[in-house]
């Protein structure tokens, strides 16, 4: 009996590569004094060496090494004031052998590395995107978002005030969904949905742009505004933003006193 064999043709998106934009994957890093486990929710595993130090999150902690002890310290007003806990968690390796500790997002997703020497010692990201540094000194406070436009500061979906990560070394961002990294050129601008932009790099300028005309802002589902983002520097989105889960899965609203009166009698 003979068969009829379909010969199926890929097409290759070559607008997709001109673009610029990379998928992350984590499959394809190289990892350097750390693990990545896990398709999309991460475990980051960290060695460490007989009295050294990381910081992490509070509530981070999957698993650790015997010898991992937590210190809880102070991390000030401005890490406060950027989204983070007023302490943060210090954990150090109290063993004379060598340990690990594996990390975990406290919003399942993505765990995203940033080499701030690469990113000229700074790395700004959006409210609670802070997860871990390898370095103990990182310092996280607060920064003005990098704009000329007071609408911006209101209408971009970014906060006013972001995190400004500073130090050297590696430190790990969490974003949720399929994360999107790009290389933005000098000069070079991108415009995205005004809540997927997980962190920029320090020199990448935030502006805002109308979506259209005043049908389009009021029925195209994409709000009044976009975000517009311009180079140098790099970008990072996601795909499912904290914003849009909350839509999805909004808060149960509490009972009126006068309905749990109601209820008990």
């Amino acid at each position: 009996m003979q068969t009829n064999q379909i010969e199926v043709t890929e097409v290759i998106p070559t607008f997709f590569a001109a673009s610029g934009l990379n998928e992350y994957d984590s499959s394809t890093l190289t990892l350097n004094g750390y693990n990545l486990q896990g398709d999309n929710c991460h475990i980051l595993t960290l060695p460490v060496a007989p009295g050294a130090r990381i910081q992490a999150e509070p509530g981070t902690m999957c698993f650790a090494s015997d010898g991992m002890k937590e210190k809880v310290k102070f991390g000030g007003f401005g890490r406060f004031l950027s989204g983070e806990g007023l302490v943060k968690a210090v954990w150090e390796n109290t063993a004379p052998a060598p340990g690990f500790i594996a990390l975990t997002p406290n919003i399942p997703g993505a765990v995203i590395p940033v080499d701030l020497d690469r990113n000229g010692g700074s790395f700004r990201c959006k409210r609670d995107a802070f997860m871990a540094a390898i370095n103990p000194n990182v310092k996280i406070s607060i920064s003005i978002l990098n704009t000329d436009s007071c609408l911006a500061c209101f209408c971009s979906g970014m906060d006013m005030f972001m995190q400004d990560i500073r130090g050297s070394g590696v430190v790990f961002i969490q974003g949720h969904g399929t994360i999107m990294e790009k290389e933005l050129a000098p000069g070079e601008e991108i415009v995205v949905d005004t809540n997927s932009v997980v962190g920029v790099g320090g020199a990448v300028s935030v502006d805002v742009v109308r979506t259209g005309s005043c049908a389009a802002m009021c029925c195209s589902g994409e709000g009044l505004f976009n975000t517009t983002l311009k180079g140098p520097g790099r970008v990072i989105l996601c795909s499912m933003p904290l914003e849009k889960l909350r839509r999805l899965f909004p808060r149960p609203q509490r009972r009126q006193k006068t309905e749990a009166a109601n209820s008990v009698a």
